[in-house]
């Protein structure tokens, strides 16, 4: 995958960089999923009441939320290490050719990081509403079910761009839509026909609230992405930071409004709270739920900087095959954990329709790759409209499309662009919820700075 003309050594040392981010964009990915999951059936000792015995299991999605959050936060972390990286390189740079400027790539005189962060709190605020239905609906689901019904994201997302942003849609987008909605529902009737939840004796009432929430939730989602994709895109702000920026806005909300909220209001948990956040300050003291909260933080910050090498190296969709893959390795734990550790009661076992959810899964990625051609060809009739135009011809019929030109595979001297420009989605964004391939800004993303 070197650039032509590269020393060999270089081209090595890319080529190991690029493995490295494809294997923890795998690995991190599928172990934020199920350590979100296993929390959940994890058991510890906490307070108890009437109707609680102490040892119970860690059931919070809202403490879920947070911890989520707090692991975004830490994206801040790595962005200004690699701010602080640049201009060491700029600085020495300028000692070697005092003709140079000295002036960023991404420098924005024009716009500063306090109005740029403050321009963040809407998204970050859907993105916090998004979260909490999916890690609602978490509960009551299976991980993999959970995993595949993010993909109505895409639905939502088109949806939006044609009603809000007066986008229109070519026939192989329509067909990559209808694909995607199929496989959705194959998906949730799998989970409805066999009866199980996340739990032995799961209700189907509750399997289909928890769905119901998840498919809620890509709908705040797209919305969110809709509006970052507008607003957002000429922003000139690092992919890393707007993540971080997100997760401690999300960090700050959970921590000083919602979790007292929640603490308050009537529920099911321990004490009759919605959700006792004394209790799970309990659990998290006395269990390994703690370890799983951290390795959770950490996995999210390590997923989304490997999600960020493999989208600026390789595109945006060889990111959305890797997150495919992730969705079946995801499953496969599962399958590992409750056939291989059945003593620990997690994972989820073969049902009767489990064809049916693989069906759906193979339906969905096939949907979302023809929605991909849809925006090729979209490109693709642009293109030749503006050829047409600049020769004195007439444009026969240009497209006016929801996504920007194809993201093609780069070498290793063609770094990724991330600029399509306002209000497009591309089918590839659909898959990767708190990871910022699925945003078009401007700059390459090989190195996070």
């Amino acid at each position: 995958m070197s650039g032509g003309g590269r020393p060999a050594a270089a081209g090595q040392a890319w080529g190991m960089a690029v493995w490295l981010s494809i294997t923890g964009l795998l690995i991190f990915g599928t172990t934020t999923t199920v350590l979100a999951k296993t929390m959940y059936q994890v058991n510890g000792y906490g307070l108890s009441d009437d109707t609680h015995d102490a040892y119970h299991t860690f059931q919070k999605p809202w403490a879920g939320v947070l911890i989520m959050f707090m692991g975004m936060t830490f994206c801040l972390l790595h962005h200004e290490m690699a701010v602080k990286k640049a201009a060491k390189r700029r600085s020495e740079a300028e000692l070697t050719d005092p003709l140079l400027t000295g002036a960023s790539a991404d420098s924005d005189p024009q716009t500063s990081f306090t109005v740029k962060s403050l321009v963040v709190i809407a998204p970050a605020l859907a993105d916090l509403i998004a979260t909490v239905l999916m890690y609602l609906g978490l509960v009551t689901i299976t991980a993999s079910v959970y995993q595949m019904l993010r993909g109505a994201e895409l639905v939502f997302a088109a949806i939006f761009a044609i009603v809000f942003l007066k986008r229109k849609l070519n026939w192989v987008h329509f067909v990559g839509i209808c694909l995607n909605i199929t496989g959705v529902t194959c998906v949730g009737m799998s989970s409805i026909l066999s009866g199980s939840g996340s739990k032995e004796g799961e209700s189907v009432d509750a399997v289909i609230m928890g769905m119901g929430l998840v498919v809620l939730s890509q709908m705040v989602q797209a919305g969110q992405v809709t509006f970052e994709d507008y607003f957002l895109a000429n922003l000139n702000m690092k992919p890393m930071a707007i993540v971080g920026l997100e997760g401690l806005y999300g960090t700050l909300l959970m921590s000083l409004v919602i979790l007292p909220a929640v603490y308050f209001l009537p529920g099911p948990d321990v004490g009759g709270r919605q959700e006792n956040t004394l209790d799970s300050l309990e659990l998290l003291k006395n269990g390994p739920i703690l370890v799983l909260g951290l390795a959770q933080m950490f996995a999210m910050m390590m997923y989304n900087f490997a999600g960020m090498s493999v989208t600026s190296n390789l595109g945006a969709v060889f990111r959305t095959i890797l997150e495919t893959m992730r969705t079946i390795f995801v499953w496969a734990v599962d399958f590992v954990l409750f056939y291989g550790f059945p003593e620990l009661g997690l994972g989820e076992g073969i049902t009767p329709y489990t064809w049916l959810q693989a069906v759906g899964f193979v339906v969905l990625v096939v949907g979302t790759l023809v929605y991909d051609k849809g925006d090729q060809k979209a490109a693709a009739e642009e293109e030749a409209a503006a050829a047409a135009e600049v020769e004195g011809m007439p444009p026969s019929e240009p497209a006016s499309y929801i996504a920007g030109a194809p993201m093609a595979v780069p070498t290793a001297s063609q770094p990724m662009s991330f600029h399509a420009g306002p209000s497009s989605f591309k089918a590839s964004m659909s898959l990767n919820a708190h990871s910022y391939s699925r945003a078009s800004y401007t700059g390459s993303y090989m190195s996070p700075a």
